[in-house]
């Protein structure tokens, strides 16, 4: 048989709703409840024919299923109430057995209990259960093929009445029409893991639905299939609730806009059209109390659905009210019959994967699930749990493993992990004693109505998360009674034989939740009452009271950059805290000085190279002299005397790059010279000066000149130029020629002549 599809997933806006445990009470909704008696509910007995996984099977009949191997693992969970022939063939053995020929079998048993995967190679198989008795059997059977062995058995596991009962080995089948049905929900803890062997969206979740599902019969024959889904999402920490309407009429029916009217949308999936409406989100804390409502009455002349919520079991929450615009009436019904649809006509409240086909495997599980419907009386309307249950689901296709199920009273099932069979649970009347459990850690109770002489199992959680902070279980008592704790581990587990009232009183230490922010990756040390220290990325998050000591060690040296944290921090923790480690310390920058001189910080003198760690964005002033002498023929000239630095990173600094280089220049000349010095021209004799490095020195021609009678004496240099790049003694050369006085000459031997000449004559 073909299943149907959860639901599609709405954008919601995320809103957060506080939770409060819910105490059980022996009425719901202001309505008593009162236990039908399975004899009110016109029993006639049932025919032979399929009911979901329960079978009914004549003597000398038998059933088939194909199974289409591609290499598989042909998985089989089989238990019937006598033992019955059980066949695996291919196809032309299952001929053979049809036509009474000669058959052989892959696997054959007669048997009454099979539980095992049976490797098929590739091809067609039928599996043939054959009833070879003289009275009628009935039978649970699931099978499936997987790529590997499949252990766990995958249904939707809860509660489920059919319009069966069972007794003695006769079966017999009731109807009941109700306009209310509800879904109580009671969770300790829940956990799961979306399996991706059957599932293609959700993977790597914590999710899971809870589905109260049913079925809508309209007085003109046409079947609906309605759905009211806890959602719960434990990744997220958030549940909503989500329904669906569903047209199981026939095969091919679908929904469409103009025939309904809701808060919802009309939606498409695997070319089915179907309603779907979804709440805003809850925020999600453990225990879970809840209850599913549908609630079926008339608008004018159409029938119009409730769908609902409670938190407390006493306040509903209507949040969609859907009309079908179809005349007619409407009720849900519950038979042993099927839809136009080949769905059956059950109530449901069953645990599966979050939607979209998807199982999942639980992880854990603790607490119970009951069913009830509406009923009238006397003219009084009441609710009844459903007085005869299965413990798997049918119409719908998300799945859950690993729940064992316990009925505990009528229409109730205790949850625990464990391996699940389907079977048939029954129908009880039992005497119920309450169980009362008092947190302190926020003024509780949780109430708990369990049968007498079962085993009441309770895990106290010893460690409770919350609102940042964490509660530690002190002392727990039973009836006034220590009960011994072992911290070792998360929970107290309690087990109690159910033969009178219970009261568990817890009690609570609170711890708060400190978290350490160490952005600067610095060690330290913690001392003082604290509990659970973690750390990610250099923070850490422990629950402490009282007084909290961290020990710093001063000085983090990280190279060119340093914390240096003068005080320890003491902490009295009264409410949780934000501790920044930092504000407690200093960065420091390494800043490193080069200098061939001396110079001053602070009114203390260094030379050399010297490393200090100075506050992160702090200025440091360099005093430094005017001219500092290297020897007497070098020396740094620094106009600048006054360096003021922002460290705010590491720096390095050469206190010479603040002054310039300067060398000894002596100038030698017997003349004055005119000298070239950067482009200023002066006249210069014998002189000693400090030159910047790098300067250029022109030395200008001269030209000087000694005048005689009969000669001149002429001195005279070309120029020189120099680069002043070390200490220079220049000597200036001047060359020295002789011009002679001819005018003179020639004059004195024209005096000498003509004194000869007067002499002679």
């Amino acid at each position: 048989m073909k299943k149907i599809k959860l639901f599609a997933l709405l954008t919601l806006i995320f809103n957060l709703f506080n939770i409060y445990s819910q105490n059980y009470s022996s009425t719901l909704f202001n309505i008593p409840i009162d236990p039908i008696n399975i004899s009110q509910l016109n029993l006639y007995n049932l025919e032979q024919g399929s009911y979901s996984h329960f079978y009914i099977l004549y003597p000398e009949y038998y059933y088939y299923y194909p199974a289409n191997s591609s290499n598989q693992y042909l998985n089989i969970y089989f238990n019937s109430s006598i033992p019955l022939n059980f066949y695996i063939m291919d196809q032309q053995n299952y001929q053979n057995f049809k036509s009474s020929g000669n058959f052989t079998s892959i696997y054959q048993n007669y048997t009454n209990y099979i539980n095992q995967s049976i490797n098929l190679s590739s091809g067609n198989y039928y599996i043939i259960i054959y009833n070879n008795n003289t009275q009628n059997a009935s039978y649970f059977f699931i099978y499936s093929l997987t790529n590997q062995s499949e252990k766990n058995i995958y249904s939707p596991i809860g509660i489920s009445d059919y319009g069966i009962y069972i007794n003695n080995g006769s079966i017999y089948g009731y109807n009941v029409k109700t306009n209310k049905v509800i879904g109580e929900i009671y969770l300790d803890n829940f956990s799961s893991y979306v399996n991706p062997l059957c599932s293609n969206s959700f993977l790597g979740e914590d999710s899971g639905s809870i589905q109260l599902n049913a079925i809508l019969e309209l007085s003109n024959g046409q079947h609906y299939w309605l759905q009211n889904v806890l959602l719960i999402n434990n990744t997220g920490r958030y549940f909503i609730f989500v329904n669906n309407i569903w047209n199981f009429t026939s095969l091919n029916s679908n929904l469409s806009n103009n025939l309904i009217k809701g808060n919802g949308i009309i939606s498409k999936h695997d070319d089915k059209y179907f309603y779907v409406y979804a709440t805003d989100h809850f925020s999600l804390q453990y225990p879970l109390n809840v209850y599913l409502i549908i609630n079926i009455t008339q608008n004018n002349s159409y029938p119009e659905i409730q769908f609902g919520y409670s938190l407390d079991g006493q306040n509903i929450n209507w949040y969609d009210n859907v009309t079908l615009l179809i005349p007619s009436n409407g009720s849900i019904v519950i038979s042993p019959n099927f839809t136009g649809s080949r769905n059956i006509k059950n109530l449901e409240l069953v645990i599966g994967g979050p939607g979209n086909g998807a199982c999942i495997d639980i992880k854990n599980i603790s607490g119970f699930l009951g069913l009830y419907y509406s009923y009238k009386n006397n003219g009084s309307y009441y609710l009844t749990p459903s007085p005869s249950i299965f413990n798997y689901g049918f119409n719908t296709a998300e799945y859950s493993s690993n729940i064992n199920e316990d009925i505990i009273s009528q229409g109730f099932v205790n949850l625990s992990v464990g391996p699940f069979y389907p079977k048939y649970l029954g129908n009880v009347n039992i005497t119920n004693y309450n169980i009362s459990v008092y947190y302190s850690y926020n003024n509780s109770y949780i109430n708990h109505q369990y049968p007498f002489g079962i085993i009441f199992n309770v895990n106290i959680p010893i460690y409770i998360y919350q609102n940042n902070t964490l509660y530690v279980l002190n002392n727990l008592t039973i009836n006034g009674v220590n009960y011994s704790i072992n911290y070792s581990q998360q929970y107290v587990n309690i087990s109690l034989l159910v033969d009178n009232n219970y009261n568990i009183s817890t009690n609570y230490i609170e711890y708060y939740l400190v978290i350490i922010n160490n952005s600067i990756g610095i060690n330290f040390t913690i001392s003082g009452n604290y509990l659970n220290e973690t750390h990610y990325n250099n923070t850490y998050y422990l629950y402490a009271k009282d007084l909290l000591n961290i020990y710093l060690n001063q000085i983090y040296n990280f190279g060119n950059y340093r914390y240096y944290c003068p005080n320890n921090i003491t902490l009295n923790i009264n409410t949780s805290k934000v501790v920044e480690i930092s504000d407690y310390c200093y960065l420091q920058y390494q800043l490193n000085i080069f200098s061939p001189f001396n110079y001053t910080i602070n009114n203390n003198t260094y030379y050399g190279n010297t490393s200090f760690y100075i506050n992160a964005n702090n200025n440091v002033t360099i005093l430094i002299n005017t001219t500092n002498y290297i020897n007497n023929y070098e020396r740094f000239y620094c106009n600048k005397n006054n360096i003021t630095i922002n460290v705010s990173s590491p720096i390095n600094i050469n206190l010479s790059s603040y002054c310039i280089y300067q060398y000894l220049v002596n100038i030698n000349t017997p003349f004055l010279v005119n000298i070239s010095i950067n482009n200023s021209i002066n006249t210069y004799g014998n002189t000693s000066i400090f030159l910047n490095k790098g300067t250029v020195i022109n030395i200008l021609p001269a030209k000087y000149i000694e005048s005689g009678f009969f000669y001149d004496t002429i001195y005279y240099e070309d120029g020189y130029n120099f680069i002043v790049n070390q200490p220079l003694n220049i000597t200036v050369q001047f060359n020295k020629k002789v011009q002679y006085n001819y005018l003179n000459i020639g004059l004195l031997i024209g005096v000498i002549v003509g004194i000869i000449i007067f002499i002679l004559y």
